[in-house]
């Protein structure tokens, strides 16, 4: 237990800008063209090193309230993620928060003045769940639904392959279930917020495993994953049940 609190505390996760001008034009077009080829439409917009001061700090924020109230979490940021790039708005559809399987340990989130520490907090759970469920899908398919087949998602104006539907669900799981912890025992300016969240993410948790029960043709991971999601989900009971 030790050894796992001092790796805990030793683990710096880099927070900097996705800023063209600081970083090599190899690792700039490399990240540009992988996500490209992982979602067509959405772009990245960059940032400037010099004026991510205050949400740098804001992101180190959330950080430790993640390691206070939701240590789990916390551990998993601390295993997977390396470097949080901070970006931009542009023209048309944007990056909000992402990861791809090809960019191991990195996750973008959009920087902004208007994002609070629990925008902060469910996008960081958010692509940390992701990174977890990218393990298991790299060993077995999960879904064994066509990857052309589309579905309708709650969360989304574009169908999706069930594979994503499925990632959608897991992660939607994992967020209700750090927002239920910061519910039960935060208590300070953003208790509303939080509690709204928690509301929000419960009802597309609900929406896309209707979707997933429906139309989902797993695998026995899958089946097994499943079970557990929706064991998992038993301990989170919304704000509308407190």
């Amino acid at each position: 237990m030790s050894e796992s609190c001092e790796m805990l505390n030793e683990h710096t996760i880099n927070i900097t800008a996705l800023d063209y001008r600081t970083q090599s034009e190899f690792d700039i077009n490399m990240i540009l063209q992988i996500l490209n080829e992982d979602d067509k439409g959405v772009k990245v917009g960059f940032q400037k090193d010099e004026d991510i001061s205050v949400e740098k700090e804001k992101i180190n924020d959330a950080l430790n309230l993640l390691k206070e109230f939701d240590i789990e979490s916390y551990r998993e940021c601390c295993e997977f993620i390396d470097t949080i790039y901070l970006t931009g708005s542009t023209k048309g559809y944007y990056i909000r928060s992402g990861c791809n399987f090809n960019l191991w340990g990195l996750i973008f989130l959009y920087s902004n003045e208007e994002n609070t520490l629990p925008y902060y907090i469910e996008h960081i759970v958010h692509e940390c769940a992701h990174h977890t469920l990218n393990i298991i899908n790299a060993d077995d398919y999960i879904v064994k639904n066509d990857p052309e087949e589309r579905f309708r998602a709650p969360f989304r104006k574009d169908a999706r392959p069930m594979i994503g539907i499925f990632h959608a669900l897991f992660v939607l799981c994992r967020i209700s279930q750090s927002l239920q912890k910061f519910v039960d025992c935060y208590d300070g300016e953003y208790s509303k917020e939080f509690a709204e969240r928690l509301d929000i993410s419960m009802s597309k948790y609900n929406d896309t495993l209707n979707i997933v029960e429906r139309h989902a043709r797993l695998t026995p991971v899958g089946e097994k994953l499943l079970d557990d999601i929706k064991m998992a989900i038993l301990g989170v009971r919304g704000n509308n049940d407190k």
